[in-house]
């Protein structure tokens, strides 16, 4: 699949999220596969199983299940990007594991090409954050379980992170020097994802919970974990600038291109590689003026005991549903 085609989720997922930094990639790998193994632990699948991974990105969470299921177990791979499911079919045939996987196009809140009770386990990491109908969502999980199905689903509380405050600071750094051209940046992320409006932003952990009661889980149990840590490790430019949060919004370098103008000389050439490139990368040696060399790393953060630098959070729920034959299911669902 060339770079060109890939969609805007195949392309954050596999290159914008880590903006090409191998450190920080490798980094994510690690955080990620452990998150992948707490979600996995709480679907609590056994050989013979079917699962459905919904948002399987590249397959980190729909793989590890299947070696949870053994030979005679399924796993399906659902997605709204092809690009994604394409990748996870070319890693299924070089795995040998073609014919116990099936692949689904489709969003988590419209499940309708599976069927009702047809899997045992469902899960779902970082996914309803993109939807608005999270509700929806749930109503999709419980129809396509069967009796004493389990969900597992770890979603973000970014609206936990966006309350703390962060007057003075950008990413967890300090950026009180440079505040006025700051606050241009921040505007412009802030317009693209409104704090109020956004669905990665108005919700919260009580929401999933009120969200789940209503689709019919009778038996629930949330844990929500929040991390404050004041130090963050020191990143190298070049990747901090070239990565973005989400598919959604543009790298730090991109939204610096759109808000701000690079300083030169009049009639010298552009001293920013982004005036050249529509993609907003720096592609050349020369270095933007309004941001670090690439060859410094942006400041530590000077930590004090009321800074939130970094913020972790993480919740889970167990849920048992009361099917339509008033049958009871178990299903543990983890959200974080």
């Amino acid at each position: 699949m060339s770079e060109v085609a890939r969609d805007r989720w195949s392309e954050w997922l596999l290159r914008r999220r880590h903006g090409g930094d191998p450190e920080r990639q490798k980094a994510m790998h690690e955080r990620l596969t452990r998150i992948r193994d707490a979600v996995l632990d709480r679907a609590r699948l056994d050989a013979g199983d079917t699962l459905l991974d919904v948002g399987c990105g590249d397959g980190l969470i729909g793989f590890g299940g299947l070696d949870r299921v053994g030979p005679t177990g399924r796993v399906i791979f659902s997605d709204l990007s092809q690009d994604l499911l394409d990748l996870c079919r070319q890693r299924a045939v070089e795995l040998d594991a073609a014919e116990r996987c099936a692949f689904v196009l489709s969003s988590a809140d419209r499940l309708d090409a599976v069927a009702a009770d047809s899997v045992d386990a469902v899960t779902a990491r970082s996914v309803l954050i993109y939807l608005n109908d999270k509700p929806a969502c749930f109503r999709q999980f419980h129809r396509v379980l069967r009796p004493a199905g389990r969900l597992s689903v770890y979603e973000p509380i970014n609206a936990f992170a966006a309350r703390t405050g962060s007057a003075g600071r950008f990413c967890g750094y300090d950026i009180a020097a440079v505040a006025d051209l700051a606050a241009k940046v921040k505007a412009l992320y802030a317009g693209l994802q409104p704090p109020d409006t956004d669905p990665m932003l108005d919700f919260d952990e009580r929401d999933l919970l009120h969200a789940a009661e209503q689709a019919g889980f009778t038996e629930i149990h949330l844990e929500l974990r929040v991390d404050i840590e004041p130090q963050m490790p020191p990143l190298g430019w070049d990747g901090f600038a070239h990565s973005s949060g989400n598919p959604l919004i543009p790298t730090l370098a991109e939204a610096l291109a759109q808000t701000l103008i690079p300083l030169r000389p009049s009639g010298s050439e552009p001293t920013c590689g982004h005036s050249s490139n529509p993609a907003g990368e720096n592609t050349g040696s020369q270095q933007p003026a309004w941001g670090p060399r690439n060859d410094r790393q942006p400041p530590e953060p000077t930590a004090s005991a009321n800074e939130r630098s970094t913020l972790g959070i993480s919740a889970r729920i167990a849920v048992r549903v009361q099917a339509v034959n008033a049958t009871p299911r178990l299903m543990p669902v983890m959200v974080s």
